[in-house]
């Protein structure tokens, strides 16, 4: 695995088993023994050192290395500072047996969480060498990678900063020989060939990261390290090193979570920003060196596609139904929802504005109000779709859809006339990502827009206000060069290895990107060729056929959406028949709010999903899918008329919730569970709890066996 090679398996003599059979019975007898004084709670220097040796024999155990946290922190045995020291080189003579135990990193955390309140720069300093030296023996230890994050995650969030001890000094105790017992060999000292990019940083005086080099120290001063820069360095060495490194490629991505507009804590990211000709200069390296290597591509995907993650959300249209008001997301986002106190008292509220073709057909007065997300647990109709555990009502909801929540009552009567214009100002949530990994909160953004909004109840209403939504937001002008430049370079490499996949990948995906908020048949066409990129690469990547057919789905998909939103034939029918959808992402649903029909029969779909989010439906048909849920769930939808199931073999009838006040007929045909029973035991399973003068209303057209089972309402 991993390109090691495996060593060969030496039968060991008689005399070996039989010695390390005695070992075992000894360990076991020693085993029981701490097992049994954890559970009697005795704390004392005698089961310290009894746990100790235990641990030095098998380090791998997870209830001894708990028993002996709690040992130490009884307080009987000592000063907790000077055990903590002594628990160290415990620690380093574990960690020679191996490197990859969960409860020997556990602890080592632990531990250097309560000594940092002690010596936060010398304890940095030794766990940074020894993670230097054991990413030098194996760059993949994603153990030795999550302890380094969090080490510099509680450096970054000391106060004050520390610093750095000398690197000169002498290493931790024991340091060399946790590295000289480990599997393979690395020549730490063998110097790397300078990259172009770092050639070209050292002429101005500067490393690949744009730092400047160090000040000269005043005396008597110490100055906080540049944590940037150390992470920076070992990314870049690490990736000299050998090119595919996720870990130092994902290291790096952290590193560069720019803080976004008008945020407000901007030291909590602590980012930096890198010369972006420069890195893609070096990334280039690395692809002509192994153009089928995944790591590279997926930072150069990084990169380029999703903009270093800079995409930020805008409300990319809004809906009026039935007196409300939804607005849409072009990612999700955490906005002020209804009974959020922490959030509430963090911005002002949302406020909507609505103009109309009545009167004069001036504005109306602002409304202000709050949201609440289109599938929430509440009091509403929404309640019904949460399928799992109720969540806290303190838990931030993120969410693309949400329902605008009026404080006045004369909100509705704004919505009563034809809307020919909505003005909408939102508060959202800001987040990102720190160098170690965590997210932290920057702050809260404003939102607007101003548009029409998707009219459902309007005569000739059509869903072209969405279109935006789908066409994508248009790249900047300098984006937009480097998009094209990429490309032309993804061109160049695919005329010398023309089955390169990633290659392929990466021009779809740039082309995409490329004609994002240009006109309805530039972005079809990317799709196009998006969906035939797609069907070549699943040709010469077999083992991820699956992935590449559903995102031909989906590509496919977009372009019928093109089409759809792009008519002006009304709220026509979606059809999304035959293929081979497995899963229906929620951006989708919310592009589409609005339509009345929808035809996603002959796909590969096991529930209902996003589709519950389309409250304008009127008629649904998931024939031919593989539904496993309860059909009852679709009866969330409000305006609801016709529903096909049918031939959705493993489909419940639990009946969960009532039908909807409008629903007229269920196609029930080919269903499991109605096979078996009767025309009056399949309405009574479907729609129990029903008043008698209601469940009167219905009756079943049924065949044995259930090849055919229609329930409709008179």
């Amino acid at each position: 695995m991993h390109g090691r090679v495996k060593k060969d398996i030496v039968e060991p003599s008689p005399e070996e088993l039989e010695k390390q059979k005695e070992t075992v019975r000894t360990a076991r007898g020693l085993f029981a023994k701490m097992l049994e004084l954890r559970k009697s709670q005795i704390h004392n220097e005698q089961a310290l050192e009894m746990t100790s040796k235990a641990l030095q024999f098998h380090p791998e155990f997870p209830t001894l290395w708990s028993y002996r946290r709690d040992i130490l922190c009884s307080g009987k045995v000592g000063e907790l500072k000077d055990l903590l020291q002594v628990e160290m080189k415990l620690l380093e003579k574990a960690l020679r047996r191996s490197q990859k135990v969960y409860s020997i990193w556990f602890h080592r955390r632990w531990v250097v969480e309560r000594l940092f309140e002690c010596g936060a720069a010398r304890i940095l300093d030794t766990e940074l060498e020894l993670c230097g030296k054991l990413l030098e023996v194996d760059e993949r230890n994603f153990h030795c990678w999550n302890h380094r994050a969090h080490v510099m995650g509680l450096a970054r969030r000391e106060k004050p900063p520390v610093a750095l001890a000398s690197q000169d000094g002498a290493a931790s105790v024991g340091l060399a020989k946790v590295v000289e017992t480990a599997d393979a060999k690395v020549d730490a000292g063998a110097a790397e060939p300078a990259t172009p990019a770092e050639a070209a940083d050292s002429k101005d005086g500067a490393g690949i990261s744009g730092a400047s080099p160090e000040q000269p120290q005043e005396s008597g001063q110490e100055v906080p390290p540049d944590f940037a820069a150390i992470d920076l360095s070992l990314s870049t060495d690490l990736i000299n090193r050998n090119f595919s490194n996720y870990s130092a490629w994902h290291l790096r991505t952290l590193l560069q979570q720019l803080p976004p507009p008008g945020a407000e804590n901007v030291e909590a990211l602590q980012a930096v920003e890198l010369d972006m000709a420069k890195e893609l200069e070096w990334v280039q390296q690395g692809i002509y060196t192994e153009p089928n290597d995944q790591s590279v591509w997926l930072y150069h995907h990084w990169l380029t596609t999703l903009d270093r993650g800079n995409d930020r959300p805008i409300i990319t249209h809004c809906a009026v139904m039935d007196g409300e008001l939804f607005l849409f997301f072009s990612k999700p986002v955490c906005a002020r929802a209804a009974g959020d106190a922490a959030s509430a008292e963090a911005e002002a509220p949302a406020i909507a504005t609505i103009r109309s073709s009545s009167a004069d057909g001036g504005a109306s007065e602002p409304f202000a109000g709050q949201l609440e997300p289109i599938a929430c647990k509440s009091e509403a109709v929404d309640s019904r779709l949460q399928l799992t555990r109720q969540l806290p009502t303190s838990r931030r909801r993120w969410a693309l859809g949400w329902r605008f929540l009026p404080s006045s009552g004369t909100f509705q009567s704004a919505l009563g006339s034809k809307v020919m214009d909505v003005e909408v100002q939102v508060s959202v949530e800001l987040q990102g990502s720190r160098a170690d990994g965590g997210r932290a909160a920057v702050g809260w953004q404003r939102l607007c827009f101003r548009g029409p909004p998707v009219d459902v109840a309007a005569t000739g209403a059509t869903l072209s206000p969405a279109l935006a939504a789908v066409l994508g937001h248009a790249p900047s002008p300098q984006r937009l060069e480097l998009l094209n430049g990429e490309l032309a370079r993804v061109e160049e490499l695919l005329e010398i290895e023309p089955d390169c996949r990633w290659a392929l990948l990466a021009r779809g995906r740039l082309a995409s990107v490329a004609a994002a908020g240009s006109t309805l048949e530039a972005v079809d066409a990317a799709e196009v060729a998006l969906a035939e990129g797609y069907k070549k690469i699943a040709v010469l990547d077999p083992l991820r056929r699956g992935f590449y057919a559903d995102a031909t789905s989906a590509a496919v998909l977009r372009q019928r959406m093109l089409f759809l939103l792009g008519s002006a034939h009304g709220m026509a029918v979606l059809d999304a028949s035959d293929l081979g959808l497995r899963h229906i992402a929620p951006s989708t649903a919310t592009c589409i709010f609005g339509v009345q029909v929808l035809n996603i029969e002959d796909n590969d779909l096991q529930e209902f999903g996003p589709i519950l989010q389309l409250l304008s439906l009127q008629e649904l048909n998931c024939a031919r899918n593989r539904l496993r849920s309860d059909v009852a769930e679709a009866f969330v939808l409000p305006r609801l008329r016709r529903l096909d199931v049918s031939h959705n073999l493993k489909l419940q009838l639990k009946g969960t919730m009532l039908p909807a006040p409008k629903l007229k007929e269920i196609n029930l045909s080919g269903i499991e569970a109605v096979a078996q029973s009767s025309p009056e035991e399949v309405l009574d399973r479907l729609l129990p709890g029903l008043p008698p003068a209601t469940r009167a209303e219905w009756s079943a057209i049924y065949l044995p066996g259930g090849i055919q089972c229609v329930c409709s309402r008179q």
